[in-house]
C-alpha cells in the first residue's frame, strides 16, 4: 500500500513539475519574439502597415500621433520587413534628410565632430520624427552633433523637450537649437545613485557616452533597469570597435539576453553582431538604393563614415524597445 501511494504521488508530481518548469521560458520566448502582441496577421514578405496603437497611460505622457513605436520596431527588427520599413520612413522624409545634411554639412566642418555615420544619424532623425517622444533623455552630447539632430527631428514634431547630460559642456557652444533642449553638465551615475526614480520620466533613450565595459556595465543595470509606464525605444550608439570586440559590446549583447522587458532588438552592423539584419540580402545594397532615390545617396558628411567596414556594418548603433507591463 506505501509503495502504491508513493507511485501514485510521483504520478502526480512530475507533470506538475514539466509545466511549471516549462510555462515560463515558452512565454519568454513567446514575449522576446512578438512582444507579447499576439501573432502578426500580416503575410509574409508583406510590407510593414504602421498601425497606431492606443496607450494609456495617466496624465498623457505616452502621446502618440504617429504610428505606433512599437510596430516600427517590430517590423524594422524582422528580416523580412525591414528593407520595406526603411523604404517607408526614408520615403515620408526624404526631403527633411536633405534638408538635415545641408544644415549639418558647415557645422561638422567646423567643429570637426561628426563620427556619427550619416546612416544612423538619418534612422535617429526619422525614428524620433515618428515616434514623437515627448521626453528623452541623451548622454551625452559631446559637442553636440546627435544633439543637434535630435532638435531637429523635434521641431518638426512641433512636440517634444531633450535632457542631455555630459561631463563637459562643450554642446552648450555649439547647439543652435535650444527652444526644446535642456542640458545638464553633470554625471549621470551621481543622478541616478540619489534618485532611484531618475530615469522615470523619459520615453525615449539614446547613449553615446564613455566605450568601456565597466561603463556600460553600469548603464545596462543601473540606468536601463527600471520598468517603463510606456514602451520606450532605446537607440545606443557605436558599442563596438574594430570587428565588436571589447568595449561595452558584451554587457549590452548580456544585457540583451536576460532583460525580459526588451523586445524588436537590430542594428544595421550585420557582419558584427547577432541581427535580423545580417539576414536580409544585399541589405546595405538595397539600403543605399532607398537613399539614392531620395537625393541622399552616399556620404553626405565631409568625410567618409568612419564605421563602414569590410564586413558589411555600419557604425554599430544598437536599437531596441522597453516594453511597459
Amino acid at each position: 500500500m506505501e509503495r502504491l501511494r508513493y507511485f501514485w504521488f510521483l504520478l502526480f508530481l512530475v507533470p506538475l513539475l514539466m509545466m511549471l518548469l516549462t510555462t515560463p521560458w515558452t512565454l519568454l520566448s513567446k514575449s522576446f519574439n512578438d512582444g507579447g502582441s499576439g501573432d502578426d496577421p500580416r503575410p509574409s514578405g508583406a510590407t510593414p502597415e504602421f498601425r497606431s496603437l492606443p496607450t494609456h497611460v495617466a496624465g498623457g505622457r505616452c502621446r502618440r500621433n504617429g504610428p505606433s513605436q512599437l510596430n516600427i520596431a517590430k517590423a524594422l527588427a524582422d528580416s523580412e520587413t525591414t528593407m520595406g520599413a526603411l523604404a517607408q520612413l526614408y520615403g515620408a522624409h526624404g526631403a527633411e534628410l536633405r534638408a538635415l545634411h545641408e544644415k549639418m554639412r558647415p557645422w561638422c566642418e567646423k567643429t570637426k565632430s561628426c563620427k556619427f555615420c550619416d546612416r544612423e544619424v538619418e534612422l535617429l532623425y526619422m525614428l524620433v520624427r515618428v515616434w514623437k517622444p515627448k521626453h528623452m533623455f541623451e548622454m551625452a552630447p559631446n559637442r553636440g552633433y546627435s544633439t543637434s539632430v535630435i532638435l531637429e527631428a523635434m521641431e518638426r514634431n512641433e512636440y517634444g523637450h531633450l535632457d542631455s547630460f555630459d561631463l563637459h559642456n562643450a554642446s552648450v557652444q555649439f547647439v543652435e537649437n535650444k527652444g526644446r533642449w535642456n542640458f545638464t553638465l553633470a554625471n549621470v551615475m551621481d543622478l541616478t545613485a540619489a534618485n532611484s526614480s531618475f530615469m522615470k520620466p523619459y520615453d525615449m533613450i539614446f547613449i553615446d557616452a564613455l566605450h568601456e565595459q565597466a561603463f556600460s556595465k553600469w548603464y545596462t543595470h543601473d540606468l536601463l533597469s527600471h520598468a517603463v509606464d510606456c514602451d520606450t525605444p532605446v537607440i545606443i550608439h557605436d558599442i563596438c570597435a574594430a570587428e565588436c570586440g571589447g568595449r561595452e559590446s558584451m554587457q549590452v549583447y548580456q544585457y540583451l539576453a536576460f532583460a525580459a522587458d526588451v523586445v524588436a532588438t537590430w542594428t544595421l552592423a550585420g557582419g558584427m553582431m547577432p541581427t535580423p539584419w545580417a539576414a536580409v540580402k544585399n541589405g546595405c545594397a538595397k539600403l543605399e538604393e532607398i537613399r539614392a532615390a531620395q537625393g541622399i545617396g552616399g556620404n553626405q558628411k565631409n568625410f567618409k563614415c568612419l564605421g563602414q567596414r569590410k564586413s558589411g556594418g555600419i557604425d554599430p548603433s544598437i536599437f531596441f524597445v522597453k516594453v511597459a507591463a
